[in-house]
């Protein structure tokens, strides 16, 4: 009897083995990769809490370069445009120690004093795709805004078969010590357009983020200067409101469109021909860009004050192919 007992407790602990084998695997296949060690770093970066392309391409960019470096990123969302919860959010990362922190500055008085509390705690910290707010003695790392403005009068000119009466629309968001980026852009188009004798620049606009404000905008110069059939914008949120209301005004066709980014309605107008181009920048780098500074800083290497990265154009002939990665995330 004793011999029948001990042998179905070995057949259970065999079967058990068995399934926890099973388990195990299934588990490993599931994560993807095997563990790792303890990482060198823990870095905190503050993302904005939506799914569009950007920012699921920038996560990607940055945990890629996480798992090479064998550094621990961490994602912190927080809602658009809110200085009260990006500053709260800084101050929590500084409390929770971490090594290093990259960030949106939506302010620069509060962030700059945040950031000179990282820096005597030896917390590393920039700024990406800092376009709206300068933070300074910050390194950051993004989008070049004279290529930005560079890259939309080119588009421009093609637009309107380098013929053309000509509105530029800023982001009016920030301070006096951002204006920087925005002379930087429109440096950037005006370079174009001085080579271009055909392309007038009739008035630019400053306009703060927002669909009522841009309907406003636009209604506004659809009525006041109807010669203007060629509109460039650096906003990313601003240029789908813009096509929107050429759609609602039954004026498209007569006005040639250049905006900014990558959102899913901005795709869809140049799909469908209401704008007939945006420049995206290259979210992927940007994400993995922060991360390897952000580990160079922490090992005492030497930095640039600003890492530029790449450019997209995309217009009807491209666009297509970044509908289906927006998809796809």
């Amino acid at each position: 009897m004793k011999g029948i007992f001990a042998s179905l407790v070995i057949v259970l602990i065999m079967i058990s083995a068995m399934l926890y084998g099973l388990y195990d695997t299934g588990r490993s296949r599931t994560n993807g990769q095997e563990p790792v060690g303890k990482p060198a770093y823990h870095v905190q970066l503050v993302t904005q809490s939506t799914n569009e392309h950007f920012w699921t391409t920038f996560k990607k960019g940055a945990s890629d370069a996480g798992k090479k470096l064998n550094v621990y990123v961490e994602f912190v969302d927080v809602a658009q445009n809110n200085e009260d919860t990006s500053v709260k959010t800084l101050e929590k990362a500084l409390l929770s120690n971490v090594d290093g922190i990259a960030l949106q500055a939506e302010d620069i008085e509060k962030t700059s004093a945040l950031a000179s509390e990282a820096r005597q705690k030896k917390i590393a910290i920039l700024t990406f795709e800092n376009d709206h707010f300068f933070i300074p003695e910050v390194p950051t790392v993004g989008s070049s805004s004279y290529d930005i403005g560079f890259r939309e009068g080119e588009m421009g000119v093609k637009a309107c078969g380098g013929k053309g009466n000509a509105a530029i629309i800023v982001n009016g968001s920030g301070s006096k010590e951002s204006s920087q980026y925005k002379n930087l852009k429109l440096q950037g188009m005006m370079d174009v357009f001085s080579k271009n004798k055909g392309i007038q620049v009739q008035k630019i606009y400053a306009l703060d983020s927002g669909m009522f404000e841009t309907e406003k905008l636009m209604s506004t110069i659809l009525t006041q200067d109807p010669k203007i059939n060629l509109i460039l914008c650096t906003d990313e949120r601003s240029t789908p409101g813009i096509a929107q209301v050429l759609v609602d005004e039954n004026r498209v066709g007569d006005v040639s469109v250049i905006g900014y980014g990558a959102m899913p309605q901005t795709l869809n107008y140049i799909g469908r021909g209401v704008i007939y181009g945006s420049v995206c920048p290259d979210a992927y780098h940007i994400g993995y860009n922060c991360v390897q500074q952000l580990n160079s800083i922490l090992k005492g290497n030497h930095i640039s004050d600003s890492l530029n990265t790449d450019l997209f154009s995309i217009d009807a002939a491209n666009v297509d192919r970044y509908q289906v990665a927006n998809d796809e995330n």
